[in-house]
């Protein structure tokens, strides 16, 4: 198995998962700061997570907001923000932008 090396950063998980959280809002998010996007996150998983069909995509998203508001406190050479960005990365790659 091999191991990432490289650092994520946030506008890089940001570039990731904003056409799939565009799609769950059913709008072009258009860029989003670190903030508004976790803003968006929260929306999609409350909407998410009274739907039956969609509990996975709300759990995934729950999970990942947890990694990422920690991370968002963190100075970028902290090696820990890395983590939790990586982290939150595999949450959000659980979700898949056709489901909606």
């Amino acid at each position: 198995m091999a191991t990432e090396t490289q650092p994520l950063t946030f506008q890089q998980v940001i570039a990731r998962h904003t056409p799939t959280l565009s799609a769950a809002a059913y709008t072009d998010l258009g860029p989003l700061t670190p903030v508004a996007f976790i803003q968006q996150l929260e929306q999609a998983r409350d909407a998410f997570s009274t739907s039956s069909t969609l509990l996975r995509e709300a759990d995934a998203f729950e999970a990942a907001l947890t990694y990422l508001t920690d991370a968002i406190e963190l100075d970028d050479s902290d090696p820990d923000k890395a983590v939790l960005l990586r982290k939150a990365d595999r949450h959000l790659s659980q979700v898949d932008a056709s489901d909606f």
